[in-house]
């Protein structure tokens, strides 16, 4: 219980600051962020653990087919990153479901689970880095 409550204070946290710092596309991207979060912790409410893997897993991939072309539109670095550290988490979440031992399932699940944490300080370190620098998205900005 506090491990959750102690993600969802750096979730917020991390999102306002994102907010802050970025465009409307950054924000977009926050926003499904956060999206993605409900979603999950309704999907692990809705079906027992077993079961919740698929749906999370889901979850994680429409997430990073988001991330993906918006990386691939945008003019920023760091959501090739963020793509990067939030792939290694989806795989590391549909692998879980080729192991027939449970215990190392649900170990490859945490796993899968830690990689939002850096995924997210990714998003935030590049923003406000990019802030700094004056980086767009705005594709008639000059570079």
């Amino acid at each position: 219980m506090i491990v959750a409550l102690v993600f969802w204070l750096f979730l917020l946290g991390a999102m306002a600051i994102s907010w802050q710092a970025g465009d409307r596309r950054d924000r977009l991207m926050v926003a499904a962020m956060i999206l993605a979060s409900v979603l999950t912790i309704a999907a692990r409410q809705t079906f027992a653990y077993p079961a919740s893997v698929i749906p999370v897993n889901l979850i994680n991939t429409a997430m990073l087919v988001y991330a993906l072309h918006y990386a691939l539109k945008g003019r920023r670095y760091w959501p090739l990153w963020f793509v990067g550290v939030h792939g290694a988490g989806t795989l590391t979440g549909w692998t879980t479901i080729l192991l027939d031992d449970a215990q190392h399932a649900w170990l490859l699940d945490m796993i899968s689970g830690f990689w939002a944490i850096p995924s997210i300080v990714v998003m935030v370190w590049g923003l406000l880095l990019d802030q700094r620098a004056g980086v767009t998205n705005d594709p008639n900005a000059r570079a």
